[in-house]
């Protein structure tokens, strides 16, 4: 490689500067996105510029949820706030909606330390100067994806929060998020809450709290904290009003001394909760917490059930009289956020919307999707798009021999008809579209993919053992006819495991048909069918087969009782065709259930009574099996093939014609084996230029992305480690590699 020229003190000096440069532009940025004292999104304190109103989104017509009160400056934030006060409450039947974020104090940090710990700072509820610590919020705001900072509340009052004590008349905080804040009580029997210290329901109505977030830069002092509120009397008249929690997400610093729960600090009375698609990030914190007072309600079932797809380190509890019991049902006890991180939440969380509510992105803990920059943002779901588990449905009404027609699929172009115009497939969903549906007249139809396919998220340790999506074989039978073009994409996560006939990618393939550039890579097929035909890429084939460039790499594991080889599993008996195997590397890991023997490299089960020779070029297996099924009138002929296997020459074993045996991966790659793995991206080439070889400019560009900047990289090429994320880690092996330490690509 080019690098191999270059000085390493001058790599050394040229990778400083650089990120020298980097570091320095970072922080330039960073300095103008923090709020200071000067910016005029900060409240200047006075009272005395406060609107005499807020203005509506269409002046001259009623307030309605689409015509809501604008809440456009902190100066509007805090006019909006004194409304909340419980006598002669203003915001009943309401509707508010922030236009921009609110910084209520200045959040750059102090001479002496924290921002919250400098002196003349507004204080929350002295600046409402409410007549009672009861006041009430009993309309809706909507945040529209804007953030609270800088509220500071020290007090001795019960109740400590931003709305105080919300009640009913179906009062509904929505799309709102709270960074940098400090809210503390010093009361004995304080409720310390952050959008909230109580929350009642007299009148009528559910009180909601959806698509909203409390950062972990928000820290709470009391006696009972919760990271949205504090306690409950909801349902106190017997009514059948809930109070329900949807998409939120807690991560506020709770230092309550009695109690801290992640949505809702204690409750009094029968009430009726909700936590759905909810999750928290403090250990140590419960959900919701136990019931108090003498009319807590102890049935357990009425409880389990307001939970469903909730994410905590603890579970929550009831009081049932004497003991205090788990509630287990619809929550998901975390031991860490690795499996809620990056693109392992999308299988995790399966039952949060990903497409509409919920953002994953690499390395970053889900994010509610009305918070996130999608232009800017990298969404795992777009870089790393793991199968869902589903099949889209046919057409209906369409019949077999129309399926086909461009109108009839959903690829994402393509009409199919030539390789230039093949069918585009970018998912894993059309993948198994065209898997499960393929039949007759997928004949002579064009398809190729544009992207990787992750069928299951192998980047997940032990991801076989975590419920993966299985590749089931479908009924009726698939019969893929057609021309697949991997374009140098790779499959990952393909999981079958089962008492199957047939195992593949492809289960049965055939009639003209060819499958190239394509690789598989880190999957598990297993089956205990004795007979039958088992592969990876393709199970059975029968009639003019070409399978061409297909890499079957050395992190599969392939496991059967009989017949099996991980490129073709076996041919259709009574055929009269061609199979034809040209530029392949097969390196699976084959085990054997039992003691039958029937195992090869390249084609498992020949049971055809006609004319179905095998012509195999140029291809390379490393294994200890033989490379094709022997049949005595029609025997495989091999043309310029490599095999790691070393026959018994003593005993009478001979490598067939045409095969150099006991060739090490070395000579392989001399021999051929590197321009047939070319054929892929290739890791470490960052910059995705037209040069495969991995250089300086790879090393500085994926820097530059690891530190933010605007950069443009391939990401097939840029997980330089494997792990399904591009970051330091990446940047390090890359560097390893560049110092000619070839083993973090072993």
């Amino acid at each position: 490689m080019k690098i191999k020229s270059i000085s390493k003190h001058v790599l050394a000096i040229v990778l400083s500067l650089a990120v020298l440069a980097s570091t320095l532009m970072l922080n330039t940025f960073s300095a103008f996105a923090e709020a200071t004292s000067a910016d005029p999104s900060v409240w200047d304190g006075n009272l005395d510029n406060l609107p005499a109103e807020l203005s509506l989104l269409n002046e001259g017509e009623e307030n309605s949820p689409e015509n809501p009160y604008l809440i456009q400056t902190a100066a509007d934030f805090v006019y909006f706030g004194k409304q909340l006060d419980k006598v002669g409450n203003n915001t009943k039947h309401k509707h508010y909606r922030l236009t921009t974020d609110i910084y209520f104090n200045d959040i750059t940090p102090g001479e002496s330390g924290e921002w919250y710990e400098k002196e003349n700072l507004n204080d929350w509820l002295t600046t409402l100067a409410f007549t009672t610590d009861q006041q009430g919020f009993q309309g809706t705001l909507d945040g529209d994806g804007h953030v609270i900072h800088g509220i500071y509340i020290n007090t001795t009052k019960q109740y400590a929060s931003i709305f105080g004590y919300m009640q009913g008349y179906g009062a509904a905080i929505k799309n709102l998020g709270v960074e940098d804040s400090y809210i503390k009580s010093t009361n004995s029997d304080a409720y310390v809450g952050v959008f909230a210290g109580n929350t009642h329901n007299w009148i009528g109505g559910d009180v909601v709290f959806e698509n909203c977030y409390a950062a972990d830069s928000v820290i709470l002092e009391g006696k009972r904290t919760s990271g949205i509120i504090a306690n409950t009397q909801i349902n106190a008249n017997g009514n059948n009003y809930k109070l329900i929690f949807r998409n939120c997400i807690s991560s506020a610093t709770l230092n309550g001394t009695s109690g801290k729960a992640a949505y809702l600090g204690a409750w009094y009375y029968a009430i009726n909760v909700s936590v759905e698609n909810c999750y928290s990030t403090q250990s140590g914190v419960v959900p919701i917490n136990s019931i108090n007072g003498s009319n807590a309600t102890t049935n357990a079932e009425t409880i389990s059930k307001t939970f469903k797809n909730c994410f905590t380190f603890q579970y929550s509890k009831y009081w049932n009289g004497s003991i205090n019991v788990d509630i287990k049902d619809g929550v998901t006890l975390l031991s860490t956020l690795d499996t809620i991180t990056g693109i392992s939440a999308r299988k995790s969380m399966s039952g949060f919307d990903f497409v509409n509510d919920w953002f994953a992105e690499e390395g970053k803990l889900p994010q509610i999707r009305c918070f996130v920059d999608t232009s800017s943002a990298k969404e795992a779901s777009e870089w790393w798009k793991v199968w869902d588990g589903t099949v889209p449905s046919k057409p209906e009404g369409v019949a077999d021999d129309a399926l086909w027609n461009k109108a009839n699929v959903p690829f994402d172009g393509g009409d199919g008809t030539t390789a230039a115009t093949a069918y585009e497939i970018s998912t894993p969903e059309q993948l198994a579209y065209l898997c499960t549906y393929a039949n007759w007249y997928t004949g002579g139809k064009y398809f190729k993919l544009t992207d990787d396919i992750y069928l299951n998220d192998v980047s997940v340790e032990n991801w076989t053992e975590n419920t993966p999506n299985e590749w089931k074989y479908p009924s009726p039978d698939p019969l893929f006819y057609g021309h697949l073009d991997g374009n140098g994409h790779t499959v990952y996560g393909l999981y079958i495991n089962g008492d199957l006939f047939y195992t593949g990618l492809i289960w049965r393939f055939g009639n003209g048909g060819s499958v190239e550039n394509l690789k598989i890579s880190k999957s598990y097929v297993k089956t205990t069918r004795w007979d039958g035909q088992h592969g990876v890429l393709i199970g059975t084939t029968w009639g003019n087969t070409t399978v061409k460039n297909c890499v079957i790499d050395d992190t599969i594991e392939l496991t059967a009782s009989n017949y099996a080889a991980p490129l073709i599993g076996g041919i259709q008996s009574n055929q009269t065709a061609n199979v034809t195997v040209q530029d392949c590397y097969v390196a699976a890991k084959v085990s054997k259930i039992g003691s039958d023997s029937h195992f090869y490299g390249f084609l498992g089960r020949n049971s055809t009574t006609n004319a179905y020779p095998l012509v195999v070029n140029s291809s390379y297996y490393v294994g200890d099996f033989d490379l094709a099924y022997p049949v005595t009138d029609y025997a495989p002929t091999f043309t310029d093939c490599y095999t790691t296997k070393v026959y018994d020459t003593e005993n009478g074993e001979t490598a067939p014609t045409g095969v150099t045996a006991g060739s090490n991966l070395e000579a392989m790659k001399a021999a051929g084996l590197t321009a047939v793995l070319n054929v892929f991206p290739k890791l470490g080439n960052v910059n995705g230029d037209a040069n495969a070889d991995v250089d300086i400019c790879d090393l500085v560009i994926l820097k530059k992305f690891d530190l933010g900047m605007g950069v443009n990289i391939d990401i097939y090429s840029s997980d330089v480690n494997n792990d399904r994320e591009i970051n330091g880690m990446d940047f390090v092996a890359l560097k390893r590699y560049i110092l000619d330490d070839a083993s973090v690509f072993q």
